[in-house]
């Protein structure tokens, strides 16, 4: 077998999906996605000028897929953002 055949590109519609999560997340601080040795896992690392505060909001790091991951994210931080901004 070929690399090329061995290689499953996900489709376009997917990637934009991650790539949109990661660009929204990237506007409360710097997201990182990675994969670990138990699964996908994703996290932002926020800072608050306002008031220099830094926080980390995470993923679990046994996702089995990145979207996942980095969905699991994004709601933990507009729980994050709801919860401070009140």
């Amino acid at each position: 077998m070929s690399t090329t055949e061995a290689l499953a590109l996900p489709s376009p519609a997917s990637l934009e999906a991650v790539d949109t999560i990661l660009t929204e997340l990237a506007r409360f601080g710097r997201p990182t996605l990675c994969l670990t040795t138990r699964g996908w896992w994703c996290y932002v690392d926020i800072h608050v000028n306002a008031t220099s505060t830094s926080m980390d909001v995470k993923s679990e790091s046994n996702h089995p897929s990145p979207i996942a991951a980095a969905r699991e994210c994004a709601q933990r931080v507009i729980a994050t953002v709801k919860r401070f901004s009140t």
